[in-house]
């Protein structure tokens, strides 16, 4: 049990030329972007009302059905986990999350709307908890949770307020759309596959 920890805690996922520290921000920068990549956000509800020209209670449903596909995959999670390696999960969410982008911004269908931004959801906690359950020995050596959960909390809520000034201040200069701009540019860094070439990819194949 005790080889099985000492081995978590080096994230093996990844390549061994890789620095441990380095493995770690990385996985956490990956954490922070799938934060960010809400398929709504709530602070250009208001924009996307008049752009898209849909009721209010249209696009909130929408944003919703977000939160629904996340409470319904984590049941799976373990198996999804245990089924991939960590560089198919990331290239799957990475480009997932960039299509739900491109869709919320594009569609005017409610219909379409509200099943991408489940989508979103779904695929983004299936990210986040691949990153966390990579680190999280390097969070807590010990599996204390009443250190892990805290932890995840901060940087879960800490993304929902920060993903939320963003949008705010991308709105206010810009436009309500250059939030989504700027998520479907951060995402292509999450996929290993645009980082390096073979055979040199930053995470292992098994």
């Amino acid at each position: 049990m005790h080889a099985i920890d000492d081995l978590l805690r080096t994230i093996p996922a990844f390549k061994e030329k890789i620095p441990i520290q380095a493995r770690f921000c990385t996985l956490l920068f990956f954490a922070l972007v799938f934060q960010f990549s809400g398929g709504i956000y709530i602070s250009s509800v208001h924009e996307m009302t008049g752009v898209k020209a849909l009721m209010h209670e249209d696009i909130m449903m929408a944003f919703e059905a977000s939160f629904v596909g996340m409470s319904m995959i984590f049941p799976i999670l373990f198996r999804l986990k245990f089924r991939f390696a960590s560089r198919t999960i990331f290239m799957v969410v990475a480009s997932g999350l960039i299509a739900c982008n491109l869709i919320c911004v594009s569609t005017q269908s409610v219909p379409v709307l509200v099943f991408t931004c489940f989508v979103s959801g779904a695929i983004r906690m299936w990210g986040t908890f691949e990153c966390f359950s990579s680190i999280q020995l390097r969070i807590t050596p010990t599996r204390n949770f009443a250190v892990f959960f805290p932890v995840i909390y901060s940087i879960i809520f800490g993304s929902v307020q920060l993903s939320g000034l963003t949008t705010a201040y991308l709105g206010y200069f810009f436009e309500w759309q250059y939030m989504h701009y700027l998520i479907i540019g951060l995402l292509p860094l999450c996929n290993p596959r645009t980082i390096a070439h073979e055979p040199y990819f930053l995470c292992r194949d098994d």
